[in-house]
């Protein structure tokens, strides 16, 4: 009978996800109506423009790659020879030219408009999953709450309309709703979900490479969600302890066995996607340094080419890049307004992170992704878009902004915080007794 009456309760909301996902696609497409014709002006005296998207040059590059493939000129006059200071097309990662091409040669749609055609597909997958996720969490009225997807800061969709962001930030809540998924009850059903991690790694930084940003933030998710999974079959103590009998099960797993019942379940979704990631980087890597000949020839390019606020990692040039920020005004400096821009984006990712509202788990990952980013240094003009379509952000924005009625309180990691899953019982695999 409680099977029953779950089974009701996950037809309703997959029925309830498909209409918010119709509703907000309908939005999105008269919001898309009404910008374009304001974007278009922006080029009307260029006569090589047929049909102008908000992110141009982007956009272009995809079109070319799906027509002519990818290229590794010596660089225009006054650069050197070398391949790695050329811009080349290989900035731009395959998949999201792959789908165009498949759309255009199987769909039968025009490149012109096959970026939002996609991106309009990828919006309704993004709000369908962001409801999965945040009824997963147990935000109350998730229907309501996905809709803080469509908030342009948020989602960042509507500005980039015909580029990878929707695309990236619907593969990005695909992941999200995979990790706050209950503990698979069979081990057939772990099979197929782990089966189905890996492959969407890959896809997520094949994609945009933004997606080694939440690798710190998928291996906390990883002993987080193992935390609350080992919690209900039996496990007491608090997540500190836990993350070090995790470590003590891997060292000394006789040592952990001696002391008192400590089951612990693991939740390899997290990890398996962010293994994902990390071999579909390494792929690339090694495809561009075939077709290049220069070894590392991708992150050469990044680096050597493409202009960084600052050295990874080097924390007196963050300071002093942000302090930009916080100077008289000077129209001449191009830098004050980026570092300005740059922090507003990044307080507008961490807003959600500052609330316990939002549930810690969430609130963790945001800061994790927003502090890996901020120290690698690798984004200085698309900041907004890099934080934005990462679905985190969404997430978080959307469990903020929720109606507090009814609402579960969220406590502070390692007391009593407990991620909302389904409350019927769910088996586990235990691997230490």
């Amino acid at each position: 009978r409680r099977g029953r009456w779950a089974d009701v309760g996950m037809k309703r909301i997959t029925w309830t996800a498909l209409l918010v996902a119709l509703i907000g696609g309908v939005g999105y497409v008269m919001a898309v109506q009404a910008l374009t014709p304001a974007i278009q002006r922006l080029y009307k005296n260029d006569p090589t423009v047929i049909y102008a998207p908000s992110h141009f040059a982007d956009a272009r590059q995809y079109v070319l790659i799906c027509m002519q493939g990818y290229n590794v000129p010596g660089g225009p006059p006054g650069y050197p020879t070398l391949p790695t200071l050329a811009s080349s097309r290989l900035s731009w990662m395959p998949v999201y030219p792959l789908l165009q091409c498949v759309l255009h040669k199987f769909g039968g749609v025009s490149l012109i408009f096959a970026g939002p055609v996609l991106a309009i597909g990828a919006m309704l997958c993004a709000l369908f999953f962001a409801v999965l996720t945040l009824h997963n969490l147990g935000v109350p009225h998730p229907a309501i709450s996905a809709l803080a997807v469509l908030i342009p800061s948020v989602g960042a969709v509507w500005i980039y309309l015909p580029g990878p962001e929707a695309s990236f930030l619907a593969v990005g809540m695909i992941a999200l709703w995979l990790i706050t998924l209950p503990a698979p009850a069979h081990p057939a059903q772990a099979a197929v979900r782990y089966a189905l991690c890996l492959p969407l790694g890959v896809l997520y930084v094949l994609l945009k490479p933004n997606a080694l940003m939440m690798f710190f933030a998928l291996c906390f998710a990883f002993v987080y969600v193992s935390w609350q999974n080992s919690r209900r079959v039996g496990y007491t103590f608090g997540l500190w302890t836990f993350a070090a009998d995790l470590l003590l099960a891997q060292v000394r797993p006789r040592m952990v066995r001696l002391q008192s019942a400590r089951p612990i379940c693991y939740a390899w979704t997290p990890l398996i996607i962010a293994a994902g990631t990390i071999l579909g980087f390494a792929f690339w890597l090694a495809y561009c340094s075939v077709l290049s000949g220069v070894p590392f020839y991708f992150l050469n390019l990044q680096y050597n080419y493409w202009a960084h606020i600052y050295s990874a990692g080097n924390v007196r040039e963050i300071i002093q890049f942000f302090a930009q920020a916080f100077q008289p005004s000077d129209p001449t400096n191009g830098w004050q307004r980026d570092a300005a821009w740059a922090l507003a984006a990044y307080l507008v990712a961490l807003l959600p992170a500052t609330s316990k509202r939002v549930p810690s788990l969430i609130r963790v990952m945001i800061v994790l992704m927003v502090g890996t980013l901020v120290v690698s240094g690798v984004a200085r003009y698309a900041v907004d878009r890099y934080l934005a379509s990462t679905a985190i952000v969404a997430i978080g924005w959307a469990c903020w902004l929720a109606p507090a009625a009814a609402r579960k309180r969220y406590a502070v990691i390692g007391r009593t915080d407990v991620l909302a899953f389904t409350s019927r019982q769910q088996s586990c695999s235990v691997v230490i007794a």
